[in-house]
């Protein structure tokens, strides 16, 4: 292996890893992660492995299985692994295969990380992986913004190997007489990142032997500059973004090229698609009134500025009544894919779990549940006045379309609760007082 790139992995891992503490290995088998697991423990450092056996492959895989638990046992450290039902898994969850089976082992890794109190997990990749998903991400997104890079480190995923080429791994294994399993599937076209992987890179291989590391520091540029341009679009944005109204002016002064990728930028953010975003760039020449309709929006075109209406708000779920000196407490019902349980209790002490709407109620007087609309306020508790739930919701950072979607509890026209925020100062319990006591369920908390 190069001198110098051993010698930033070294530097890198004894940044990273404290105490030598251990480090659980992902070893598929494979000359990579096979690589990693004997030059991790050639440099002492202190670790376990984990195999996932997805089943995939037939005997191959239970062979994978065998050959992983008896390299470990060699190596006489701890070894974890689990087979998985990865095709029933992801037809039951509507999943492709490769991400069931990315979900299923990040998954089992967490699961053996915190079990065993084990801080960091090493994965394999290396710098031809980063250069592969360089050109991948670009040439399917056609766009710099949406490259990402595989990071050194992401929470407890550690990668030393990004340091290191291909070919350097490969001798490695040679010089140190290393055994490994070939999974097939890799040499298989099938899949977009093996034909950058067979047919596209080793031509430029030939041209520039020096590419990989030429990339890597390529993709290093530009993600800097992302960076900084994120900030530049980010405090932009605060100037420009006011009560669902995209304010043109100043974006008008900039360049064509710097509205485009503000819009791009913007448009990701706000999960709109490329050609939605298109569409909101070639409305800014059309005449007031103009609208176009995205997934999630209704946008009209104004004297300087976009008009994002929800679409939620066009079409929002009908509220639902609930008549509290009529119904039977603990009273269940659903709406708008939610599950609500309502009782009468008296109060002790706020509640603090988040899955609970605890609010003082007059129980002879109906109340409703219906979606925030625009022009909704609420006196929170604690404030003088009313706050707009707009700006309450904005103020939260809830993103687009999420927070269109929130839902209010209402009394004789007064806003008692906000899904997602507080109740208000005008429900307020103390000791000894009657009050409504909701839980709601669904994949979403209430509050």
């Amino acid at each position: 292996m190069n001198k110098n790139s051993e010698t930033l992995a070294l530097q890198f891992l004894n940044q990273q890893i404290q105490n030598n503490s251990k480090i659980l290995v992902a070893v598929s088998g494979g000359i990579d992660s096979i690589c990693l697991t004997h030059w991790l423990l050639a440099h002492n450092f202190n670790i376990a492995i984990v195999h996932c056996n997805f089943q995939l492959r037939e005997q191959d895989s239970d062979n994978d299985e065998i050959f992983v638990k008896e390299f470990a046992n060699q190596l006489n450290i701890d070894f974890y692994s689990k087979k998985f039902e990865t095709k029933k898994f992801c037809e039951e969850n509507k999943f492709s295969i490769q991400v069931g089976a990315r979900k299923l082992r990040y998954e089992f890794f967490n699961q053996i990380l915190d079990n065993q109190g084990i801080n960091y997990l090493a994965l394999a990749h290396h710098a031809n992986d980063q250069t592969e998903n360089f050109i991948l991400t670009w040439v399917k997104n056609r766009n710099f913004q949406m490259i990402e890079s595989i990071p050194l480190v992401n929470q407890k995923i550690i990668r030393p190997f990004l340091f290191f080429t291909k070919n350097e791994i490969e001798q490695y294994a040679a010089e140190n007489q290393l055994v490994w399993r070939d999974d097939q599937s890799n040499f298989s076209d099938k899949y977009y990142r093996n034909k950058i992987r067979h047919q596209i890179i080793p031509p430029l291989l030939e041209i520039n032997p020096s590419l990989i590391s030429f990339l890597s520091e390529k993709q290093k540029d530009y993600l800097e500059q992302i960076e900084i341009l994120n900030e530049i679009f980010e405090t932009l944005e605060s100037e420009i973004w006011k009560d669902n109204y995209l304010i043109l002016n100043e974006l008008d002064r900039k360049s064509e090229a710097f509205q485009k990728q503000f819009y791009i930028w913007w448009g990701k953010k706000n999960h709109l698609t490329r050609f939605e975003i298109d569409s909101i760039m070639d409305l800014r020449e059309s005449e007031n009134g103009k609208k176009i309709i995205t997934e999630n929006f209704i946008v009209y075109k104004q004297e300087n500025a976009f008009y994002f209406s929800p679409k939620i708000q066009e079409n929002k779920v009908q509220s639902i009544e609930i008549q509290l000196d009529i119904i039977q407490f603990p009273y269940k019902f659903l709406w708008n894919k939610k599950e609500f349980i309502l009782n009468k209790i008296i109060f002790e002490e706020p509640i603090q779990d988040s899955n609970f709407i605890q609010i003082k109620v007059d129980f002879n007087k109906p109340i409703q549940i219906r979606i925030w609309e625009l022009g909704d306020k609420m006196q929170g508790i604690g404030m003088k006045g009313y706050q707009k739930i707009s700006d309450i919701l904005k103020n939260l950072k809830f993103k687009m379309p999420e927070k269109y979607n929130k839902f209010v509890v209402e009394q004789e026209n007064e806003i008692l609760f906000l899904e997602g925020y507080r109740i208000s100062e005008k429900c307020k319990a103390k000791k000894g007082d009657w009050v409504l006591l909701g839980i709601c369920s669904s994949g979403a908390k209430c509050c």
